[in-house]
């Protein structure tokens, strides 16, 4: 049985390959062997068309269709773009591996302004350039929202066009709300990375 000081010490080295999650590292100070820990606990939460993944530090994400092995993305979160039935597999620095599955159905019409909010560069270190297709939707209001729905910032865009800076957010996926001023709504996914 390997000691939790040697799975310790020599799995620093894979610091580099695997993000550790916290669940791991509090086991690893607690004193119990690594071949012992359990497979991570994968739950799934949805924002809008988009699902996550918590815990959202695990090394490696395998979404794919119920039932299909066609890898649909590979982090966190996952935008869904038709109803039916979603799998993520979830691994930990030690290789143990997770799976959950969810039927996800989009309803609803389409929002009376689909598309006409354009986001340049994403992903970004955190600016982002935002420009409005037409100026009628103005104001809008924006929300910023963590991969769990926490609302993180919020603003009004006034002018047709104008930059948000979130360079002060952790690195990660983000999804930001829009709200017009005639109650149409649009969710955009922005990546902040380095």
């Amino acid at each position: 049985m390997k000691s939790v000081f040697n799975w310790c010490s020599s799995s620093l080295s894979l610091i580099s390959l695997f993000i550790f999650s916290q669940f791991e590292l509090s086991y690893c100070q607690s004193g119990i062997p690594a071949d012992q820990l359990p497979a991570p606990v994968i739950s799934l939460s949805s924002i809008g068309d988009t699902l996550c993944a918590t815990p959202g530090d695990l090394g490696i994400y395998q979404w794919y269709h119920c039932g299909e092995t066609k890898i649909l993305g590979r982090s966190s979160c996952l935008l869904i773009e038709t109803s039916g039935c979603y799998c993520v597999e979830g691994k930990n620095a030690l290789g143990r591996t997770s799976e959950t599955c969810t039927e996800f159905f989009i309803t609803g019409t389409a929002p009376l302004f689909q598309d006409a909010i354009h986001i340049t560069p994403n992903p970004t270190y955190g600016n982002f350039h935002i420009v409005l297709s037409h100026h009628s939707f103005l104001p809008v209001q924006w929300i910023l929202l963590d991969f769990t729905g926490k609302e993180i910032q919020t603003g009004w865009m006034r002018e047709k066009s104008e930059d948000l800076d979130f360079s002060d957010q952790k690195l990660g996926i983000y999804l930001i709300k829009f709200f017009s001023g005639k109650n149409d709504v649009e969710m955009k996914r922005i990546i902040i990375a380095e």
